[in-house]
C-alpha cells in the first residue's frame, strides 16, 4: 500500500489509478427540480439537484443547511420533485446559477412554462409542464451530520404522475420515450436509450 502524501499526483492507489482532487462525483443519477414554499409568506422556491435516489416509495436528496429547500422543509413538509425532459436544459442551467437572488429566480420561473398543483396539500408548489415525471412528496426524516454543512432529506412518495408523451397505450412508461437528464462531471446529457 503506498504511503499517503500531500501531492495528489503521487497518491497512486493501484496501478493506473490516482487519487483526484474531488471528494464526490455527480454521474449517472437523474437531475431533478424540487419545488418547496415558505408557508409564512407563501414564497416559492425551485432548486436544481444533480441527483436523487429512489428506493421503493422513498426518495433521498442531499442539500445544504443554507438552501431554501432545507429551510422551507423545516416549516412545511410538502414538496414536488420534477424530473425534467431534455427540453428543459436551458431552464436548468439558468436556475443552477448561484448568483441569482430569490427575486431573480422567481422571475426566471415566472417566465417559464409551469402550473400549480391543484391540491390543498400542495398549494404554491410548482409542476413544470415539460417534466417527464412529477413526484408529490412529504418529508419523512431530515438527517443532520455532525461538523457537516449537508443534510439528507428522506421523502415519502405520495403520488407519481407521468407526462402523457412517455406513456404507452397500456398506461405504462415507455422506456424508449423517457429521456431524463443526467449530469456527468458538470455537463448535462440525455439518457442513452439503447439497452446494453
Amino acid at each position: 500500500m503506498p504511503n499517503s502524501t500531500n501531492n495528489l499526483n503521487d497518491q497512486i492507489i493501484v496501478d493506473q489509478f490516482k487519487q483526484i482532487n474531488s471528494q464526490s462525483i455527480y454521474w449517472g443519477f437523474p437531475v431533478c427540480l424540487i419545488s418547496t414554499h415558505n408557508p409564512d409568506n407563501y414564497e416559492q422556491n425551485v432548486s436544481v439537484y444533480s441527483s436523487f435516489f429512489v428506493y421503493k416509495n422513498i426518495v433521498s436528496v442531499a442539500t445544504t443547511l443554507e438552501s431554501l429547500t432545507y429551510k422551507n422543509l423545516t416549516m412545511s413538509d410538502r414538496a414536488i420533485l420534477n424530473v425534467p425532459s431534455h427540453a428543459m436544459v436551458p431552464l436548468i442551467k439558468e436556475l443552477s446559477k448561484k448568483t441569482h437572488t430569490p427575486k431573480e429566480k422567481k422571475k426566471i420561473i415566472d417566465n417559464s412554462r409551469f402550473k400549480y398543483v391543484e391540491s390543498d396539500k400542495f398549494k404554491n408548489l410548482i409542476v413544470f409542464k415539460d417534466s417527464e415525471l412529477v413526484l408529490e412528496l412529504s418529508v419523512l426524516k431530515i438527517i443532520n451530520y455532525e461538523n457537516n454543512n449537508f443534510v439528507t432529506i428522506n421523502f415519502m412518495i405520495n403520488k407519481v404522475s407521468a407526462n402523457e408523451n412517455i406513456i404507452d397505450k397500456n398506461g405504462i412508461i415507455n422506456s424508449k420515450k423517457i429521456s431524463p437528464i443526467n449530469i456527468k462531471f458538470r455537463e448535462y446529457y440525455k439518457l442513452d436509450k439503447k439497452p446494453l
